[in-house]
């Protein structure tokens, strides 16, 4: 399967992420997707990272995830809104996780991360950055400036590398009649 073909819509990654067949493995994934977390960053993030926030009566989890990507300061913190309702059947698969206090959600290597990845979704495991990127854009109206901000990119060209747009994703965006804005710049 080749990464450039890889362009599943929400419901279809969806499916795949709970076909996987080991119960923490498709949480890892599900919590990767969600954040947009790169695979360093997702083995940080521990059970006290993640709460609920209520922001006009809308139930959101919140994860603070650590970036570090090539920083020479000290990395920042970036805290993920997750609408809760909307991704609750995925977000409670890492809910469910019961660490040692103080400890990350997931102790796997990276190695074996990018491994499981590869067996059970068919693809690197950064790939799902770009899907979560793309569904951001597609599902909720995300701008290139609001991808920005959420990945905390230093800049906006970023989210133009990250857009993995399909004709349907077009098409459904003409068909509900152009309500959510869908940037076609660098697609």
């Amino acid at each position: 399967m080749e990464q450039d073909n890889i362009k599943y819509n929400y419901d279809e990654l969806r499916k795949l992420l709970l076909a996987i067949p080991i119960q923490n493995l498709r949480a890892l994934f599900c919590l990767q997707y969600l954040t947009g977390t790169r695979v360093s960053e997702l083995t940080r993030i521990r059970k006290e990272d993640c709460r609920f926030e209520t922001v006009s009566n809308t139930k959101f989890l919140v994860i603070d995830c650590i970036v570090l990507k090539k920083r020479k300061q000290e990395a920042p913190i970036r805290s993920v809104l997750i609408p809760y309702d909307e991704e609750k059947e995925l977000c409670d698969l890492f809910l469910n996780i019961t660490p040692l206090s103080g400890k990350p959600l997931f102790t796997f290597h990276r190695a074996s991360i990018f491994k499981w990845s590869k067996k059970y979704l068919g693809m690197n495991p950064h790939w799902l950055r770009h899907l979560r990127a793309t569904h951001l854009i597609v599902k909720y109206g995300f701008t290139d400036n609001k991808l920005q901000m959420f990945f905390l990119w230093a800049d906006v060209r970023e989210a133009q590398s990250y857009k993995e747009l399909t004709y349907q994703d077009f098409a459904d965006n003409f068909i509900k009649g152009g309500n959510k804005h869908v940037d076609v710049v660098g697609v």
